[in-house]
């Protein structure tokens, strides 16, 4: 995939998260299902991460020095989110819109080759684009889901199954297994009568089904055992119930 496709496919995104902020009956101080935050916390997290990804991604470039992780003084919200706990719904949207921006326009100027730092790992500045949109998604998806709307899946989940599928040996190591010799093999149902294909097409070890379950699973939001989603063997098993395309506990 082309950079300017991905940073395309990343503002889509980071606009649809802000449609959804925009909808009737959002309520910014009720609760969702994201590590016990509000609306106002998810939408600040997001602010912050995606300026201090803004940050990793210029200085990369040469542009600027990297900016302090945050730090969570109450051990949940930031100092960013108590600074602006009393922050409008309109405030909100602009500083949301300002920081996705920012991070688009550095993702411009660096190679998708590129290795970044992003907390205790190392990956390609690609694939911390990519990670930024899944975030933006999943957390649209909390913000939706207090007003019992569900968000149209658009092709933009490619994205998140990808990073999800590359996740796979770390879904192995999280309960002591080995990742299959034969590897896995992904067939996934997307938008528009797709379909998304990873892996080892001659693996026994097959998990396929509707694209929108396998995101809603690996980002926490969905048990596996609920997907409607079919696995051909335990190793299958084992990935599906283990998959995640970023940390946390299941949620909600």
């Amino acid at each position: 995939m082309s950079p300017t496709t991905l940073v395309a496919a990343m503002r889509a995104e980071a606009r649809a998260f802000g449609r959804i902020l925009r909808l009737r009956g959002i309520d910014l101080e009720r609760h969702v299902t994201a590590e016990g935050w509000t609306v106002r916390d998810v939408t600040l997290h997001l602010v912050e991460t995606d300026l201090l990804a803004a940050s990793v991604l210029a200085a990369r470039a040469g542009t600027t020095s990297i900016a302090r992780a945050p730090v969570r003084p109450d051990g949940l919200r930031t100092d960013l989110m108590l600074e602006h706990a009393r922050a409008s719904l309109t405030d909100l949207v602009s500083m949301h819109e300002s920081a996705s921006l920012r991070l688009t326009e550095s993702a411009g100027k660096v190679a998708v080759t590129q290795r970044v730092t992003w907390g205790p790992a190392t990956l390609s500045a690609e694939n911390l684009l990519r990670a930024r949109l899944m975030e933006h998604w999943a957390h649209g998806l909390d913000v939706a889901r207090s007003i019992d709307v569900r968000p149209t899946f658009t092709a933009r989940g490619r994205h998140v199954a990808e990073l999800a599928f590359r996740a796979r040996l770390a879904a192995f190591t999280r309960v002591s297994r080995t990742l299959p010799g034969e590897d896995l093999y992904l067939y996934l149902s997307a938008p528009g009568g797709d379909s998304w294909q990873w892996g080892n097409p001659e693996s026994p070890h097959r998990v396929e089904g509707r694209a929108e379950q396998f995101c809603y699973v690996a980002v926490r939001r969905l048990a596996a055992r609920d997907s409607g989603l079919g696995v051909s063997s335990e190793c299958a098993a084992v990935f599906l119930d283990q998959v995640q395309a970023f940390g946390g506990p299941l949620a909600g």
